[in-house]
């Protein structure tokens, strides 16, 4: 099937002024870089037009073992995250109350795991991680899918009624 690709529109979120409707909105790994991820979220909501589209992903460092993992083995990446704002059974409220429907709100994909380059991980930590990435092939079949626990991402898709 082919689609009309229309506007893209690349802006820092503070800087956007919404002054028109959108069929797809998308953000993936934005709103939990933000202490008002209510707000930020809700900036979402007004971009989407009659019948359009939201699409929200974060990854899911609330998960028990993404938590742990991170808490161990990628501090300073976790420490970046709004690890509060990872919940897609709020933002689905959120959007039923804005008039949405929603398609899908929880969570998904294999266990995976990833870490951010840091000069400040010990060396066995840097083993631990590498280690843990080289059995992802295995450990990924193992352990339950799309699950709150273990998934790496979280996510939602609505339709404006």
């Amino acid at each position: 099937k082919e689609f009309e690709i229309g506007e893209i529109e690349t802006i820092a979120l503070e800087e956007f002024v919404v002054t028109k409707k959108f069929d797809l909105v998308c953000s993936f790994g934005l709103i939990e870089h933000y202490t008002n991820y209510k707000e930020v979220f809700q900036k979402h909501l007004d971009l989407v037009g009659a019948g359009g589209l939201i699409m929200v992903t974060t990854p899911n460092y609330k998960g028990w073992l993404q938590n742990k993992l991170h808490y161990f083995l990628d501090d300073q990446n976790l420490k970046r995250h709004n690890v509060t704002s990872m919940q897609p059974k709020q933002w689905a409220e959120w959007a039923s109350s804005a008039g949405f429907e929603v398609l899908y709100q929880g969570y998904f994909g294999y266990f995976s795991f990833w870490v951010e380059e840091a000069d400040e991980r010990t060396t066995i930590k840097k083993w631990i991680a590498k280690g843990i990435i080289k059995s992802l092939p295995i450990t990924s079949r193992l352990l339950p899918a799309n699950t709150r626990g273990i998934s790496p991402f979280c996510g939602l898709v609505a339709r404006r009624k």
